[in-house]
């Protein structure tokens, strides 16, 4: 029998973004996105998912945002393991040029309609090539919705978090640009040439990486 793995995705999207992981003995349970309170942080929000896991001591991966929430989950519940992919533990670890975002505010007057679908822009920043990936990456953009993003962009600009749960496995890829790899940060397994969505172009690569820190 597999055993389970709660998966939190990025930024509002599906679970699409995750269909090349090949994680043999395991089974991916998506933790679904629910609406979202003005003002709420990324705990609270965090801790508003938690009757979606149903066992003890859960396995918990996250991306990108997905990875920031399960920081907070593994620290209002027991984990077993919790393993952030492509993410951050906390503000600090935030590039410049988001903490400046956040000090002016920008999150507040961010034109939307740029990420009402995906483009060239999009596209290459998160680190896609090839066409299946594009069309997944578009559809993520496509189904994103306004008041989510708005809500995330600014629980993330505020994040208070300062710790992290002991038994937290990161994963990172060299070649992110929406969070790039920090130099003081501690890393379990680090993926050479590895995009924001590496789980999509290096999903062989990322799966052997997540085993790995499963059998850990």
């Amino acid at each position: 029998m597999n055993q389970n793995i709660y998966v939190i995705s990025g930024l509002g999207a599906d679970h699409t973004v995750f269909c090349k992981l090949n994680l043999p003995g395991y089974s991916l349970v998506h933790i679904k996105w629910i609406e979202t309170i003005k003002g709420e942080s990324l705990k609270e929000y965090a801790r508003r998912l938690l009757p979606q896991i149903k066992e003890e001591n859960p396995i918990v991966l996250g991306l990108s945002l997905g990875g920031m929430l399960s920081v907070e989950v593994g620290q209002l519940i027991p984990t077993q393991k919790v393993i952030s992919l492509s993410s951050i533990t906390a503000y600090a670890e935030l590039p410049f040029y988001f903490k400046l975002a956040g000090w002016l505010r920008l999150q507040k007057i961010l034109p939307i309609y740029f990420f009402s679908k995906g483009n060239r822009f999009t596209q290459w920043i998160f680190g896609v090539k090839q066409k299946d990936d594009r069309e997944i990456l578009n559809q993520v953009f496509v189904n994103l919705e306004k008041d989510f993003l708005y809500w995330a962009l600014n629980a993330v600009l505020t994040w208070e978090n300062k710790s992290k749960p002991e038994n937290l496995h990161r994963i990172h890829g060299t070649s992110d640009m929406i969070l790039p790899k920090r130099k003081n940060a501690t890393y379990n397994a680090i993926i050479e040439k590895g995009t924001h969505l590496m789980l999509l172009d290096q999903h062989e690569v990322v799966s052997k990486a997540i085993l790995a820190e499963l059998k850990a």
